[in-house]
């Protein structure tokens, strides 16, 4: 409790200072841009937030978190760990059997020696392949998620709610049958090994011979939106699809960049390599419980089982609707405010050309000389250098003084709001020293510079990430009433 007094007071602290220093414009326009901007924020987190849970009477045909829940409970009922090659393991692959049983979808069990990708490590692995019959000379569509857990966790997020919301969609299914394509539920083993399971299926030619489009669900924490990870390249006109069937359609394409980067790694990864269009999914909230004892069933939120259902069962309607699975270009996309937006990756420069043109224009309707605009943009970057500074040297104190702490804040609001409210110090404390030296509205046009600048190196390095710097950029116009007026400078 000590360590917590101590986050909440520091933050009380810095919050204390914020309103005794003098800002570089007249204070009540201060105020108002930090309470429009709280406002859009908690806007957008509502608008993001998981959909009702639907109950277990609802009707059949629909996806129902508490009954995939309950499918979940039995799955894990030993509550233990269950990696691969364990008894445990074994016991929750037989629940997926019975639960098959009772559906009555016809299953096989792969069961294979099966090394990872690169990598000298191997292990005997017992892959799931159930098929809901359909028209056999159609595509398939494929519905995938591994069963096993690390050795610290019992799996309930990572990846028991997906095993489970994809039984609680085929039974939803099967009362559809005959399908207009088949579907296949993968459900894979040794993933947490090194996507042993799925290595071993898609090297199989003839498991993976017809197969249409690949969904697959993963958790990365024990709450969150169930939102679009990243799409296989040849299949990113799947989008389209997602986004007409999705309640809500969460994603951002600029993950996909970041993936690419990470350490972390999902099965399909295995699905990209051999060439086949899908899909990934995955919730990523309460970090803190990912891959540990907390990634439970009682620390799970119905709310992003329900989500996981909703992005999964309304896609496998309109891929079976479809008469052939899209195929297309790569596309980038957000959801912003509850909305959807996508354009093709080849529209990128177009629009860079297009926001150097305002950019431009701009610059003339301000009348900016070469020198006022260096001034702005070494000030614009003396802000970011000083709240990144800031946020560090807060996170480097709580650690000294706490001891470690995880290395992203979801273990208190106080840790949260401190690492919030260092940053936004750090920022209005080198507005409030170089106020003198510039204006407003040409901080505003500087700092489109730096956005101008940063967007081009999207575009030619990271174009998934591009779309969200570009859409800050775009709406510039040179007679806004962010540039035009001219705002009164000195001291508060």
């Amino acid at each position: 409790m000590a360590g917590q007094d101590y986050i909440y007071q520091s933050s009380y602290a810095v919050f204390r200072l914020i309103p005794i220093m003098k800002l570089s414009v007249d204070p009540k326009l201060a105020y108002l841009t930090l309470m429009v901007s709280a406002v859009f924020y908690s806007l957008y987190l509502w608008l993001a937030q998981p959909p009702l849970v639907t109950s277990e009477n609802a009707p059949a045909r629909e996806f129902s978190a508490q009954r995939a829940m309950s499918i979940l409970e039995d799955l894990l009922q030993h509550n233990q760990p269950h990696p691969v090659g364990s008894a445990a393991n074994q016991f929750v692959r037989s629940r997926i059997e019975a639960k098959l049983d009772e559906l009555g979808i016809g299953y096989s069990i792969q069961s294979t020696w099966a090394c990872r990708y690169q990598s000298n490590l191997c292990a005997e692995v017992e892959n799931i392949i159930a098929r809901i019959p359909g028209d056999p000379g159609r595509e398939s569509i494929v519905l995938m998620a591994h069963y096993d857990s690390v050795p610290t966790s019992t799996g309930a997020g990572d990846d028991g709610a997906a095993v489970a919301a994809i039984l609680e969609t085929a039974r939803a299914l099967s009362f559809e049958t005959p399908l207009a394509r088949p579907v296949t539920l993968l459900f894979t083993d040794g993933e947490e090994d090194g996507l042993l399971g799925a290595e071993a299926f898609f090297a199989d030619p003839a498991l993976i011979q017809n197969i249409g489009a690949v969904l697959n669900y993963e958790g990365s924490g024990s709450k969150g939106v169930s939102r679009v990870l990243r799409t296989a390249p040849e299949g990113a006109a799947l989008i389209d699809l997602y986004q007409a069937s999705a309640n809500p359609a969460i994603g951002n394409s600029i993950s996909s960049e970041i993936f690419k980067r990470m350490p972390n790694d999902t099965d399909f990864s295995v699905v990209i390599r051999a060439g086949l269009k899908g899909i990934d999914f995955a919730f990523a909230e309460e970090r803190n419980h990912y891959h540990s004892h907390n990634d439970s069933i009682q620390n799970l939120d119905l709310r992003t089982l329900q989500h996981h259902g909703n992005n999964m069962l309304p896609l496998v309607r309109q891929l079976l609707a479809a008469d052939v699975i899209p195929s297309g270009t790569s596309m980038v996309y957000l959801d912003i405010y509850g909305q959807w937006l996508q354009w093709p990756d080849s529209w990128q420069p177009w629009l860079i050309l297009m926001a150097l043109l305002m950019l431009a224009i701009s610059t003339r309707v301000k009348r900016l000389s070469f020198r006022q605009l260096a001034s702005g943009c070494a000030i614009s970057l003396a802000i970011l250098i000083s709240a990144f500074v800031s946020g560090f040297a807060a996170f480097q104190l709580l650690t000294s003084v706490l001891g470690p702490l995880p290395g992203w804040p979801a273990n208190s609001w106080g840790f949260r709001i401190v690492l919030f409210a260092a940053p936004l110090f750090g920022g209005l404390l080198i507005i409030s020293l170089l106020k003198h030296r510039t204006t407003p509205a040409n901080l505003f046009l500087t700092n489109m510079v730096w956005l101008f600048f940063i967007s081009l190196f999207m575009v030619a390095v990271l174009p998934s990430a591009a779309i969200n710097f570009l859409l800050a950029l775009l709406p510039l116009d040179p007679h806004s009433v962010f540039l035009c007026p001219t705002f009164k400078v000195g001291p508060v």
